[in-house]
């Protein structure tokens, strides 16, 4: 295994790499996030995702990589299974545990399928696609990653924008009149967290007009900015809604300016 070759030059890491190699129901380890695609800097920590026949136990794992972590929980299922380590040289590392055949249920599902989400619909293609192959003992992994490798549905592309263009207006449950009854009720907390939900489809939708998949949650804007069309889609989209937004919902113009003031 060429560790350097993706930019994995830790020797504390390599140790944990080969470590999770030894054990049975492990098939491959793949490098995703920031370190994946180049994006990384000096407080960026390590993606490390570990595709499995069958997740081993935290136990198991405790037992296996304890001793290379000054700190770690083991086990923690918040998002996925994983477990959040500190090495003991001071860097932090996030290992995600997978089935391996669980992308091929996401590509029947949502690529092929044309299933949107409200937001994020193409993250996992996104990660799977940029993710560095760092060992793959039955190549079931690798091949999953090479059918990712495809230029973006039409289908999906649709199905992403139209699902996600109605949540951010002009219907009833739309997040711009959810935001203003939060508003008028004086409850900042509902507020923020539908303006959250209204950005992850906003973003889903600019994505899925350029035919990219979409980065996560970090880096959105820096990303949408950098592909080549998306600032007039990001302009023409905020015309729509800001001009929906007067005649149906009678949220003001301002809302709609500052969020898309970034792009």
């Amino acid at each position: 295994m060429n560790f350097a070759e993706y930019n994995v030059k830790d020797a504390n890491l390599e140790e944990i790499l080969l470590a999770l190699k030894s054990l049975d129901t492990v098939e491959a380890v793949a490098l995703g996030g920031s370190r994946s695609t180049g994006a990384s800097d000096e407080n960026s920590d390590y993606d490390i995702y570990v595709y499995c026949a069958e997740i081993p136990t935290a136990e198991t794992r405790e037992n296996l990589l304890g001793k290379y972590c000054s700190i770690a929980e083991f086990g923690n299922h918040y998002w996925e299974s994983e477990d959040n380590t500190v090495m003991n040289n001071g860097i932090p590392v996030d290992i995600i545990y997978r089935e391996v055949d669980r992308f091929g249920r996401y590509i029947d599902t949502v690529i092929k399928g044309g299933k949107a989400f409200n937001g994020y619909t193409t993250a996992f293609w996104h990660n799977i696609k940029n993710s560095k192959v760092l060992f793959d003992k039955t190549g079931t992994f690798t091949k999953f990653r090479d059918m990712a490798q495809i230029d973006f549905p039409e289908n999906l592309r649709s199905a992403i924008i139209k699902n996600n263009r109605n949540l951010l207006n002009g219907k009833l449950p739309s997040y711009d009149r959810q935001i203003k009854k939060a508003q008028e009720r004086g409850d900042i907390v509902s507020v923020n967290h539908r303006i959250t939900a209204f950005l992850e489809s906003y973003f889903d939708v600019i994505f899925a007009l350029n035919r990219q998949t979409h980065p996560g949650e970090k880096r959105q804007v820096q990303t949408a900015v950098n592909m080549k069309s998306s600032q007039q889609w990001s302009i023409t989209l905020m015309k729509s809604l800001t001009m929906n937004s007067n005649k149906k919902s009678g949220v003001g113009k301002f809302r709609h300016r500052s969020t898309f003031s970034a792009i």
